[in-house]
C-alpha cells in the first residue's frame, strides 16, 4: 500500500513537471548573421545566435524572459544578454516580437554577439521562461555539451 502511494505520488510529480516543461520549447539554436542592433549601433551581417522556439498556448511576448549566457573555453561565464536583440531587414524598419505569440507557431529571436566576444565565446546557454513561472523554464546549450558543466545563474 505504501509503495503504491509512493509510486503514484512520484508519477504525479514527474507528470506535472513534464507538462510544465512543455509550456515553452526550444526547437533550434544556430549560429547566424543578421542585421542587428548590437552595442548601440546597427550592424549588417552581425554574428548572432538564432533561436527558434514555440509556446504551448498564446502568450504575450513581454511575459517571456529571454536570456543568453556566453561561456569561454574554460567554461567560465563571460557575458550575459538579458533580452533578445532587435533586428531589421535593413530598410529602416525595427523588428520586435509581436505583442501576442501564437501557441504552436515557431517564433525566431536573435542574440547578437558583441564584437569583443566574437573569438572568445565557445558555448551559449539560452534560457527562456514565462515570467513568474519557474517551472516553464527551458534551457539549451549550443553547441551541444553537458549542461551541468555550465553554471547558469538563474533564479
Amino acid at each position: 500500500m505504501k509503495t503504491s502511494i509512493f509510486v503514484l505520488f512520484s508519477l504525479s510529480i514527474f507528470c506535472s513537471s513534464a507538462i510544465a516543461q512543455e509550456e515553452l520549447k526550444i526547437d533550434r539554436i544556430k549560429r547566424d548573421k543578421e542585421y542587428l542592433y548590437v552595442e548601440r549601433q546597427w550592424i549588417e551581417d552581425s554574428p548572432c545566435i538564432t533561436v527558434v522556439f514555440r509556446c504551448k498556448e498564446d502568450v504575450e511576448s513581454e511575459k517571456i524572459s529571454y536570456r543568453a549566457f556566453f561561456f569561454d573555453k574554460d567554461k567560465k561565464q563571460i557575458f550575459e544578454l538579458k533580452e533578445y536583440t532587435s533586428w531589421s531587414t535593413g530598410a529602416g524598419d525595427l523588428k520586435r516580437l509581436p505583442f501576442q505569440i501564437k501557441g504552436g507557431d515557431a517564433t525566431e529571436i536573435y542574440f547578437g554577439i558583441p564584437e569583443r566576444l566574437k573569438n572568445d565565446w565557445h558555448r551559449v546557454v539560452v534560457v527562456l521562461e514565462i515570467k513568474g513561472n519557474a517551472e516553464s523554464r527551458v534551457m539549451e546549450i549550443y553547441p551541444t555539451d553537458k549542461m551541468s558543466d555550465y553554471p547558469v545563474p538563474v533564479k
